[in-house]
């Protein structure tokens, strides 16, 4: 979780000074290098010793220090806005011109921070875990799905827990099961799906997150990490235009690597059960026709 993002869980999670001084921050990010403590204090209607405070609450010293970041990581160049893509005005062209930009881009950017290694041992996990469990909330559960499916076209059975029954889900596995968490925040230790991580390290099963850069509590307790595109907010934006493409990507990917280890029989096995399911439709359509 990169610290824009932070800020973003600060608004919704207080309703204080910090909620002013955080959606400050958020409006005026891209020059947010030309406003001072005293301004800053002025303009929100705070005080030099609240914007202290939000700081700390972020785990700086002061101001100083929290400003620096979010300079640097302002600096950080991107082409795309990726929260708010198009804007008001735009024709059917541009709009689906730009939509077309943020995906592609999406794909390269997962792509570019892809980790190799991390892919192969999941790989393994899958093939050889007695029970594979997904993890996450709407609307990333709709894309888990579609991954839940591949998978079931190759005789892999995927479940994807229910929002209600993760807990008991959670307790029932154990190191020979491998669990699949997706939050791009993955900062959240209190809600679903990332307040299962500690059931399931107790139970050492083998987890792997599917989440945004930078620091989180998915990344620092579980054993696999990859890398969601993470130039979106988590708040402040028209959809997840970004993010749903990324994780739809390395689910692919994911799949693709499953599929690879045993190419010929997968595709056997793939041809083989679509055929027997259009033989059974075509059946009951000409049984119902008669």
């Amino acid at each position: 979780m990169f610290l824009i993002q932070k800020v973003e869980e600060l608004i919704v999670t207080y309703n204080d000074g910090r909620k002013s001084i955080g959606e400050f921050i958020l409006t005026n990010f891209s020059t947010i290098q030309n406003y001072s403590i005293d301004e800053i204090a002025k303009k929100t209607r705070t005080s030099k010793a609240s914007i202290v405070r939000f700081a700390k609450t972020l785990g700086y010293e002061g101001w100083k220090d929290l400003k620096r970041d979010l300079i640097r990581e302002q600096k950080v160049n991107f082409d795309l806005d990726f929260n708010y893509p198009f804007q008001e005005g735009d024709d059917v062209q541009d709009i689906a011109k730009k939509l077309a930009n943020v995906q592609t881009e999406s794909i390269m950017d997962t792509f570019s921070h892809l980790d190799l290694e991390t892919m192969m041992d999941c790989t393994d996990h899958i093939l050889n875990a007695k029970k594979i469990i997904m993890f996450g909330v709407a609307p990333n559960t709709s894309i888990a799905q579609l991954f839940q499916r591949k998978m079931l076209s190759i005789g892999k059975v995927v479940e994807i827990a229910d929002f209600r029954e993760m807990g008991m889900n959670a307790k029932l596995m154990n190191e020979n099961d491998f669990a699949i968490i997706i939050s791009y925040s993955g900062n959240n230790a209190a809600s679903e799906p990332v307040n299962i991580v500690s059931i399931l390290n107790r139970n050492n099963v083998p987890i792997l997150a599917i989440t945004s850069g930078g620091d989180n509590y998915l990344r620092m307790h579980t054993d696999f990490v990859l890398t969601l595109c993470s130039r979106e907010r988590l708040y402040t934006k028209i959809a997840n235009f970004a993010s749903e493409q990324s994780l739809l990507y390395v689910l692919n990917v994911l799949f693709a690597c499953c599929f690879e280890r045993n190419y010929e029989e997968n595709d056997r096995f793939k041809q083989q059960s679509a055929r027997e399911l259009e033989q059974s439709r075509l059946k009951n359509y000409h049984k119902d026709k008669e």
